[in-house]
């Protein structure tokens, strides 16, 4: 998740993609290679995870820290991922609502602490 959400940023921030191309390609990259052949996991699991964490990527960059900011918020949407495998289950927009969730606890810690640059 981490890898696509940097990802993500990375083709909008440095190659001027808009976030939807850019998620889009990451995803379709993350779709197209056998990850889970490789590192001996369910391919589906790798799809969904890589899939949310793109949605993580496309947040606006609002920290001079952007990237980092991203890891974290990934990290955390990692964390209720894996902690929530059957909430919202056959229901839309799981995937983004972890994503956002993930976004808003580390931008919530930010503020928290006083840490944010704009």
């Amino acid at each position: 998740m981490v890898v696509a959400a940097l990802a993500t940023t990375f083709l909008t921030l440095e190659f001027n993609f808009d976030t939807v191309t850019s998620s889009a390609s990451v995803a379709l990259l993350f779709c197209m290679l056998p990850f889970g052949k490789w590192l001996k996991i369910n391919q589906k699991i790798i799809q969904t995870a890589a899939y949310t964490g793109c949605f993580v990527g496309m947040c606006f960059p609002f920290t001079p820290f952007h990237y980092l900011f991203i890891f974290f918020a990934s990290l955390v949407s990692g964390i209720i991922f894996v902690l929530s495998p059957n909430v919202l289950q056959g229901f839309g927009g799981k995937l983004g609502s972890t994503a956002f969730s993930g976004i808003a606890m580390i931008t919530f810690l930010i503020y928290l602490f006083g840490l944010i640059w704009i």
